[in-house]
């Protein structure tokens, strides 16, 4: 089995990348943080690492055509410490996009993502 790691935009050549924010903007509670939602080519194992000015839980948004979108909190959905590195790691389907949001709003400190093939887990 192979296993390599490439950023999340070089590996899924999407219309509008996953972009690394450092210090950035509030995105405002309950909205994308994302400027459009990502959809896999393939199954993969995405790895993210964030940081947020204040302390917030992390949701990630998983929509589906025709069905409800799923809010999946990270960190058993509490809050993450303001000023605090957390990194997660999780699987996507390209049957479904998805993006992040978070229940507070605050600047974001740092947000990157990674990618992780490590073969066809379908």
């Amino acid at each position: 089995m192979e296993t390599y790691e490439r950023s999340i935009d070089d590996a899924l050549e999407l219309t509008t990348p996953f972009v690394p924010v450092i210090n950035g903007a509030a995105p405002g509670a309950d909205a994308d943080i994302l400027p459009a939602d990502v959809t896999p080519k393939e199954v993969e194992i995405w790895g993210l690492s964030v940081s947020f000015a204040v302390a917030t839980v992390l949701n990630l948004i998983v929509k589906q055509t025709a069905k409800p979108d799923l809010k999946l909190g990270f960190n058993s959905s509490n809050a993450l410490t303001a000023n605090d590195l957390f990194t997660f790691s999780f699987a996507v389907h390209p049957d479904a996009s998805y993006n992040l949001q978070i229940e507070t709003d605050g600047a974001i400190n740092y947000l990157i993502g990674t990618l992780s093939r490590t073969g066809a887990a379908h």
